[in-house]
């Protein structure tokens, strides 16, 4: 500022601007029309809002600037046009809109997208529901737009993304997720229109905004919708694993119910399936196989006489197996006769030991022997083989 510069303050009110004064409520207008002052008559203007709804604008420069700036200013809002879209010939998208979306986040929405072109404009609505967009913008040459120019960019620009589709049952789980995720996507050109009916769980989300902004925005929620879509699955276990659910696991199966029932999950153990969310369907399938046991058998075998277990064998045996989290179902006792030939000796042997004569007759008491036959010079023993088997859990 030098010493020759001259200062000039211009009062606009409602009283002379009207409705025009709302341009000035727009950041972005006020830095242009700045910039504008600047560049065209070489004046600085400092715009100051007032809590009257007046508008106090301060010019400095030469004094010749300034008197020409007092007289342009006013001209400026008195060279505005206004249009109403209701023309159902070519204006039948547009028309759509304001009839169809009665929420009162979409008119900020346009304004932000025109706003973000530099076209400055004052939109609202000819009646508060289901009235036709009306718009007030510039016609003087540094901020001249035209009505052709504002429909094409409602028509090309702007998404309006209707009522996308719900899961058919809603779980809490979800609703806090959607919750989050519009909460997580504010944008001032992009309006989430989220309707909550009062007792009911049914929702309905629209997105109206910048056209590649919805469409992404869009495609965020289906996946969340996804994952969130309830399926029944049917359960992959045999007759003595149902049957072992059945009897030893209702309290278990609950217990996983009401651990995901913010996420509506059921199990029909009975039926043999479950259904839950696309995204837990691994998880509860993994709990259930958790509570299943896996049937082996131990099988050994010994010759000797049949075997008998005793209590205490029994007691032995259950213990073993329970402290490996599993349970006896039966121990079966099986005995095979099989034959065995003693080939002829070629001689007859005198100096055999007394100590291997009674080896070989403990050997031969143990032995469960049903026969013995003599042909051909040779002996015949049929003995028993014990195979003992034990079905484990």
């Amino acid at each position: 500022m030098s010493k020759n510069d001259y200062t000039k303050t211009l009062t606009l009110s409602i009283d002379n601007l009207h409705s025009n004064i709302r341009f000035f409520y727009n950041p972005l207008f006020r830095k242009h029309i700045q910039e504008y002052l600047l560049n065209s008559h070489h004046i600085e203007c400092k715009i100051q809002l007032l809590q009257t709804q007046d508008i106090f604008l301060t010019l400095t420069g030469e004094k010749r600037n300034v008197k020409t700036a007092l007289q342009t200013i006013p001209n400026l809002f008195e060279l505005t046009q206004m249009t109403v879209f209701n023309n159902k010939e070519i204006h039948q998208k547009i028309i759509y809109w304001s009839q169809q979306i009665t929420s009162d986040l979409i008119i900020p929405v346009i304004q932000q997208i025109m706003d973000e072109q530099k076209i400055f404009t004052l939109w609202e609505k000819t009646a508060l529901f289901y009235g036709y967009f009306k718009v007030v913008y510039f016609t003087h040459e540094s901020f001249k737009v035209s009505e052709n120019e504002i429909t094409e960019i409602l028509n090309n620009q702007i998404e309006y993304i209707e009522n996308i589709e719900m899961p058919k049952e809603i779980t809490k789980q979800f609703l806090n997720d959607v919750d989050l995720f519009i909460a997580s996507r504010q944008n001032s050109e992009l309006a989430i229109i989220h309707c909550k009916y009062p007792y009911k769980t049914n929702i309905k989300i629209s997105l109206f905004g910048q056209r590649k902004l919805a469409k992404n925005v869009k495609k965020q929620l289906q996946s969340i919708i996804n994952k969130h879509t309830i399926k029944s699955v049917q359960m992959k276990i045999d007759t003595n694993q149902h049957e072992y659910l059945l009897d030893n696991c209702i309290e278990q199966l609950d217990d996983i119910e009401n651990e995901y029932k913010n996420d509506s999950v059921k199990i029909r153990i009975r039926q043999k399936e479950f259904s839950a969310p696309q995204y837990l369907l691994e998880i509860i399938e993994k709990k259930i196989q958790k509570l299943l046991i896996h049937r082996i058998v131990c099988q050994y075998e010994q010759i000797g006489n049949s075997i008998l277990l005793t209590d205490y064998d029994y007691r032995q045996l259950n213990r073993l197996v329970y402290a490996n989290y599993g349970r006896i179902d039966q121990i079966e006792t099986k005995t095979i006769m099989k034959v065995y030939s003693i080939p002829k000796a070629s001689s007859i042997i005198s100096n055999i030991s007394n100590s291997l004569i009674q080896q070989s007759n403990e050997f031969f008491s143990s032995l469960s022997m049903r026969k013995i036959s003599v042909l051909n010079g040779s002996i015949e023993i049929y003995l028993t083989n014990q195979s003992s088997s034990m079905p484990v859990r």
